[in-house]
């Protein structure tokens, strides 16, 4: 009778453990409320530490029992409770107690793992193996397009939607049905999200090339608003070249400037240098106007969108006459900076090298924007062609490019004396070919501001002398002459 009884009450056990830890998991989730936890990866192991209340309790519901199989039933009872809190945060296993309170806590959980994984693998450029799982994307997409989903949640949301695509997600969204963006359709048709404009454009800027929003970004650039445009256009820019280049030159045409007029020229500057906007902008904006810091950084930023930068891989698809064409465009802006007094200097106390004009403020050189212009020595020819018999334009020119620190030459400028070619000193000697011994290095004296040359005559003899006029130097060679180490020492990389 006795052993009847006992099995009877042990057949009730795992209905008791139940009961149980509903009741205690009812106080639990409210503790969990209450302390308003940030759930990352260690999310489970902060809840789990919340169970020794219910141990406890069926502890002493057990004792007090006279239950025999103690350590199993405690045993039980914790993996039952173990496995609960798994799946409260599990995205395969729905479960009726992920109420309100604790959805945005496994939410949080989520996107803190799914961004810990991604940056890791981020860090190592050659192990690309962040992936999601069709359930973390399926939350993800529901995360992106709640309307109460903050900010930095939904940044985190999208760019590890974009990054975990399968294969190479840049190029696959080129391609036709296979469209990513469109999946965060209602943050562009639907009000009430927190920071609406904001998340719109970050979904423009994540999905800059994915075909499904061209309707989204043909409509921003057809409204009136002009919250959205450049980033439209970028999209449109990257999917739908022949509308991206009509809608610039029709924006420039108009002085619309809702989006930067500058990258619009730049844009047109590179997929269609012969258009009459572009040309007409270029004339009015930076060759009759006045020149002022902002002038030097857009010439400076057009001239290296059309000088091909050298370590640039995708010249093949530039016949060469168009490499021409925009190759003269680019040295007609820089003739006007040279005109109207740009410098290249180096700030001795940031040891920067910089670019100014009219003795205002300078931009600073990072070294491919100095390499475009350092070693394009035919820049420099081009530039004294336009006056090769004015001695005043030569002694800018050399101005521009005369770069020291202190006493040391960093940057000078040399003339290879052509057959033709006439120098005349104040000393009534006359340089030519014949009596010149290698290059003649050109510089201008500090406080005369006249140009003087230091040269090697027929007979090996280093003489220096001021400049009395010039002649025929078109038919001469100029090039820039530095050192690497010392120039580009200025002139980092930027990786920013």
């Amino acid at each position: 009778m006795t052993n009847e009884v006992t099995e009877k009450r042990e057949d009730q056990i795992p209905q008791m453990v139940k009961d149980i830890c509903d009741r205690e998991f009812e106080i639990l989730r409210h503790r969990i409320k209450s302390e308003n936890s940030s759930i990352s990866e260690a999310a489970i192991d902060k809840t789990l530490r919340l169970i020794t209340p219910i141990a406890a309790a069926l502890t002493l519901i057990i004792a007090v029992s006279g239950y025999l199989g103690y350590q199993d039933i405690k045993a039980s009872a914790e993996d039952l409770v173990k496995q609960k809190v798994n799946n409260w945060f599990s995205l395969d296993t729905p479960s009726p107690l992920v109420s309100e309170e604790l959805n945005p806590l496994r939410d949080r959980y989520l996107i803190d793992s799914v961004t810990i994984r991604y940056l890791r693998d981020k860090a190592e450029p050659h192990q690309n193996y962040f992936k999601l799982t069709e359930k973390e994307r399926e939350t993800l997409i529901r995360i992106a397009n709640d309307k109460n989903t903050s900010l930095v949640d939904f940044s985190d949301a999208i760019e590890a939607l974009k990054a975990g695509e399968p294969g190479f997600s840049d190029l696959v969204n080129r391609m036709p049905g296979d469209y990513r963006g469109i999946r965060f359709e209602k943050v562009f048709t639907e009000k009430g999200f927190k920071d609406q404009i904001t998340k719109q454009k970050l979904i423009l800027r994540t999905y800059n090339n994915d075909y499904s929003l061209v309707s989204i970004a043909n409509s921003i650039l057809k409204s009136e608003s002009q919250l959205l445009k450049p980033e439209a256009f970028q999209l449109i820019a990257n999917t739908r070249q022949p509308y991206a280049i009509e809608y610039a030159k029709k924006t420039l045409a108009k002085n619309d400037f809702s989006i930067d007029g500058f990258e619009l020229v730049k844009y047109l500057a590179k997929e269609a240098p012969h258009s009459t906007e572009l040309l007409e902008y270029i004339e009015q904006n930076y060759k009759n106007g006045k020149y002022n810091i902002h002038t030097l950084g857009d010439v400076l930023g057009l001239y290296s969108e059309l000088i091909p930068y050298k370590d640039n891989w995708f010249l093949f698809d530039e016949d060469e006459s168009l490499l021409k064409y925009k190759t003269e465009l680019a040295f007609s802006l820089f003739e006007g900076l040279v005109d109207n007094g740009v410098r290249f200097r180096i700030d001795n106390r940031t040891e920067t090298l910089f670019s100014s004009i009219n003795e205002g403020s300078y931009i600073s050189m990072d070294r491919p924007s100095a390499e475009e212009i350092f070693e394009n020595h035919e820049l420099l020819n081009w530039l004294v062609s336009k006056k090769e018999n004015d001695l005043l334009w030569l002694t800018r020119i050399v101005d521009t490019f005369d770069i020291r620190n202190n006493d040391e030459v960093i940057l000078a400028i040399q003339l290879n004396l052509a057959k033709g070619t006439e120098i005349e000193l104040i000393t009534n000697k006359s340089l030519n070919e014949s009596n010149v011994i290698g290059p003649i290095l050109l510089k201008v004296n500090e406080t005369s501001n006249e140009l003087s040359v230091v040269y090697r005559n027929d007979i090996g003899t280093i003489i220096s002398d001021t400049v009395k006029s010039v002649s025929k130097l078109s038919g001469s060679n100029l090039t820039f002459s530095f050192h690497e180490d010392s120039l580009y020492r200025y002139s980092p990389y930027n990786f920013n």
